[in-house]
């Protein structure tokens, strides 16, 4: 009996879900906001005296919801995010600076099927300011725990359309209208912008390989950011977007870093914010990729420490063979020459001979 019963109980589910059911409200709300993902940072701080311009991009998969009901969200997030910062290094292990990301209308994916369009296709996008902090311990400093924030304001584009019904005669006289998956028409009524904010906190444990990290370094990135909601099928019209936070996202990630040439630093990291369908944006594993360039403004205690890390590890001799020996005269002879050794005696004649 159970093995029957509970298919009957999820078949009304399943038929809502396969069908795309949406309800058709008097006002539909829509918008595009930011993504939800960690910090693109991997725990390690720049050398003091460094300048670090770093550009990133976010990919991420966005899980559109089947189904909806009324007061559901129903926003576009983006499923490509291009990033950029500029970080100074100004002691060891503290550098701040700035950070800006921006998002295309067209690289976003609606959160709830029968979510309503952007006329103007906007983007969004944002700035703000960003501080990095950490400490090194262990041997050869490998392991470093490091903590990051943000605080980015965004510019959200936002549209409210009204319901009209079935007719096509208010539609007319450039009056911009859509259709709804259960074929009723609505009208814009207004489309906007608006500014939020989203906070972001990062704590990223690492252990780097090889004398002053020559090998690189893994890390885990424990990301918190700011999730976002709003009335996207109400009942009632209101002034604003409906936009509002919905709370607290955990963003964790793995990831691997590194440093060439003292130069580029490149990071990559894989993530997946924790969200179910019952969220108001259920969001798939992503990933992060970074690379900045380092500009030594001045040297520090760090990168003299780094100096002296490599200076010690070269070979001391070319391709570790030690030359051979250097060769040296015969030394001189002192004192007087040695005489000449005696003339032999000549040979006296045989018997009988005479001497010449």
């Amino acid at each position: 009996m159970l093995r029957l019963t509970l298919p009957i109980a999820s078949l009304p589910l399943l038929l809502l879900a396969s069908s795309g059911c949406t309800p058709s409200t008097p006002y539909r709300y829509t918008g595009l906001t930011p993504a939800a993902h960690p910090i693109p940072w991997d725990g390690r701080i720049a050398p003091d005296g460094t300048l670090r311009a770093e550009g990133t991009l976010a990919v991420q998969e966005v899980i559109t919801k089947p189904y909806a009901d009324v007061h559901d969200t129903a926003l576009f997030v983006p499923e490509i995010t291009a990033q950029g910062s500029a970080l100074l290094a100004v002691t060891r292990g503290f550098e701040f600076g700035v950070r800006g990301g921006y998002s295309a209308y067209r690289w976003s994916q609606p959160s709830t099927v029968g979510t309503l369009p952007l006329p103007s296709r906007g983007a969004t996008w944002g700035v703000g300011p960003e501080v990095h902090g950490g400490v090194r311990f262990g041997r050869d400093k490998a392991f470093g725990l490091g903590f990051g924030g943000n605080v980015l304001w965004q510019s959200v584009p936002f549209a409210q359309w009204t319901r009209v019904g079935t007719s096509t005669a208010t539609c007319d006289g450039g009056v911009r209208c859509v259709t709804d998956p259960n074929g009723v028409r609505y009208e814009l009524f207004t489309e906007s912008r608006e500014t939020h904010n989203t906070f972001s906190l990062s704590i990223v444990p690492s252990y780097a390989f090889g004398p002053g990290g020559v090998y690189g370094h893994v890390f885990a990135n424990l990301g918190f950011t700011t999730g976002f909601a709003n009335d996207g099928f109400a009942t009632k019209a209101q002034n604003n977007s409906t936009i509002t936070s919905s709370g607290i996202l955990f963003t964790p990630g793995v990831g691997y870093g590194a440093r060439i040439a003292d130069v580029v630093h490149l990071s990559g990291m894989i993530f997946w914010p924790v969200t179910t369908y019952d969220s108001p944006v259920n969001y798939g594993p992503g990933g992060l990729f970074s690379v900045g360039v380092d500009f030594e403004l001045w040297e520090g205690r760090e990168r003299r420490w780094l100096r002296e890390i490599e200076r010690m590890s070269e070979p001391a001799y070319e391709h570790g063979v030690p030359p051979p020996p250097a060769r040296t005269a015969p030394p001189a002879p002192g004192g007087e020459p040695s005489p000449l050794p005696a003339p032999l005696p000549a040979p006296r004649p045989a018997p009988g001979e005479t001497d010449p």
